[in-house]
């Protein structure tokens, strides 16, 4: 047993406890598995922007139609500039330590950035909280505030990175 990946699956247990109502409510998710991926996302995301519960929560693209993006986060202006960071996270159940992060999660992401911020691209098909997120943001685009992308690809119980 790797002993960072079970305090990290300690603390997802502990998360579980605090989303579920809002995960069934909002997002329709009950399922134990799809809640403890669930609540990796949400631990990278609070972790990773310093955000309060709620404001983490709102983040939260989980279901069908979100083109690879787990959750995604927009800051406020700045200078001109606002930041888009977009997570993609995999969560291994395995105390082990030696899942990989999948290729195509990448590519995903990649793909997702090229056509969320295209704004001759129609959204079909796109899950409704991941539509307003992107809405938000292009309407700052079209406003004329320049983003800065940020894609955040999140990794639990896996091996490590190779240089």
């Amino acid at each position: 047993m790797n002993i960072n990946a079970s305090i990290i699956d300690q603390r997802l247990n502990s998360l579980i406890d605090t989303i579920r109502r809002q995960a069934a409510e909002e997002l329709r998710i009950n399922d134990p598995g799809k809640l403890k991926s669930l609540a990796f996302v949400y631990f990278c995301v609070q972790t990773i922007l310093d955000l309060d519960d709620s404001h983490t929560f709102d983040c939260l693209m989980e279901g069908g139609g979100d083109f690879g993006v787990d959750a995604m986060h927009i800051s406020e202006e700045h200078d001109g500039e606002f930041t888009v960071s977009l997570f993609q996270a995999k969560y291994k159940n395995d105390l082990q330590g030696n899942a990989n992060f999948p290729e195509n999660g990448i590519n995903a992401l990649i793909n997702a950035i090229r056509f969320l911020f295209d704004p001759g691209a129609k959204l079909e098909h796109i899950n409704q909280r991941l539509l307003t997120k992107v809405e938000e943001a292009r309407s700052l685009i079209r406003d004329g505030y320049i983003p800065q992308v940020r894609a955040l690809a999140c990794h639990a119980n896996g091996a490590k990175a190779s240089p």
